[in-house]
């Protein structure tokens, strides 16, 4: 091979993204997870975010009850709200996500917690759609009834999941320059509070899990409750 071909043979090996069978490939450490991609790089974050997202809902005894699989796709998927970049089919148990580099090829890339998108952000975006489907398994209700009773359970704990897979450093920034308090007895857990300051609803419910005395009781309770509203007890 002459040189020029072999240099530029191992420049297109070192900048072509590594790719793999687009069957379901099983994460090793979080065996409830199946992600059908074809891009090597993003089985690893997913599984590794998988595991950050188990860990952090195994402490308020919420665990997968069945295989879960992450489906990656080029395009916006649709959601409750119009098309997203991620979103959870409760009929399929299937997480719909759009590739890393795909979103960062959209004109305006939406965030919550930070100004530009990066592959934390993506990892809050996995670890959101996979709580949804934790969730679902713990409400024992018909898929129907997901996006319209439930929506502050839901979201209560998504949320609060996004934040907690966020690197330590940039979680505590975070948190310091928002400066909130979280949820307090008699305050009103709303959906439209969500709608407005997404990034503050996450903050306080997070700081809200992490600071309860008695947060099983308190999970319990909210997955019992449907509506866009619960009050803190």
């Amino acid at each position: 091979m002459p040189y020029f071909m072999a240099r530029l043979f191992l420049f297109l090996v070192w900048v072509w993204p590594t790719t793999v069978a687009a069957g379901p490939q099983r994460c090793q450490a979080s065996s409830d997870i199946l992600v059908v991609t074809e891009v090597a790089a993003e089985i690893e974050l997913i599984c590794d975010t998988a595991e950050k997202t188990f860990r952090f809902l195994k402490r308020f005894k919420l665990d997968a009850k069945r295989p879960i699989t992450v489906m990656m796709v080029d395009q916006l998927v649709p959601g409750s709200g119009g098309s997203v970049y991620g979103s959870y089919d409760p009929y399929q148990d299937t997480v719909l996500l759009m590739h890393y580099a795909a979103i960062s090829r959209q004109p305006q890339v939406y965030t919550v917690f930070s100004e530009s998108f990066d592959q934390a952000d993506y990892a809050g975006l996995i670890a959101h759609e996979l709580t949804h489907a934790v969730v679902q398994h713990h409400l024992q209700i018909e898929p129907s009834a997901l996006a319209h009773d439930y929506v502050v359970a839901q979201e209560y704990l998504a949320y609060a999941a996004q934040v907690a897979v966020l690197p330590e450093k940039r979680r505590r920034a975070l948190v310091t320059t928002l400066d909130l308090e979280p949820w307090l007895s008699g305050n009103v857990i709303s959906a439209y509070y969500m709608a407005f300051a997404p990034h503050k609803f996450g903050v306080k419910s997070y700081l809200h899990l992490m600071t309860m005395d008695a947060p099983r009781g308190f999970i319990f309770r909210l997955l019992k409750t449907p509506g866009l509203e619960i009050y803190v007890p």
